[in-house]
């Protein structure tokens, strides 16, 4: 296990340590299999129950471009359609579209993405995040030579923001 994103546990931890926890992380396997899995959690302070919509498209850009700095190869989201059966089981929610089949923001989300990280994009060595800011960024090339990229900053910009250029500003 190849963790790609730790968060801080809350409260003390029983031998007084503050302790992480592992948000999202690749699987590699030591066999002749190739590729890895990359498995991310959705419950922000081990809260239970489904997070909200905005959250969620937010949650996925921000996976997909931590994945990707991260040396991931492809990227899939489970799920495609929710079945939102259940109002507090969370897997019930982790579909890009609604049971009816009707877009959720992370549907947008995703879409912009695939669109501004075309296939044979190759991804750039830049630090993923700066310890003095608290900025994440990730960068590609595009197949057109284009330099691009998105960044965003928890609690500060929430949003993930792409731009082209490259020149990188905050």
């Amino acid at each position: 296990m190849v963790p790609l994103l730790t968060l801080p546990l809350e409260g003390q931890q029983a031998d007084n340590s503050k302790g992480e926890a592992v948000a999202a992380c690749v699987l590699r396997f030591g066999s002749d299999f190739k590729g890895s899995i990359v498995l991310c959690g959705d419950k922000p302070g081990g809260k239970a129950g489904a997070i909200d919509e905005e959250t969620q498209a937010r949650y996925l850009t921000r996976a997909m471009a931590i994945a990707f700095a991260k040396g991931v190869e492809g990227y899939f989201w489970y799920e495609f359609r929710a079945p939102e059966d259940d109002p507090i089981y969370s897997e019930d929610h982790f579909g890009l579209t609604h049971a009816d089949m009707t877009p959720k923001p992370a549907w947008g989300a995703y879409r912009a993405f695939v669109a501004r990280r075309p296939p044979e994009s190759v991804q750039r060595s830049v630090p993923l995040r700066d310890p003095a800011t608290g900025v994440w960024r990730s960068e590609w090339t595009r197949p057109d030579g284009t330099v691009a990229g998105v960044f965003w900053a928890p609690g500060d910009i929430e949003d993930p923001v792409f731009y082209e250029g490259a020149a990188f500003a905050r």
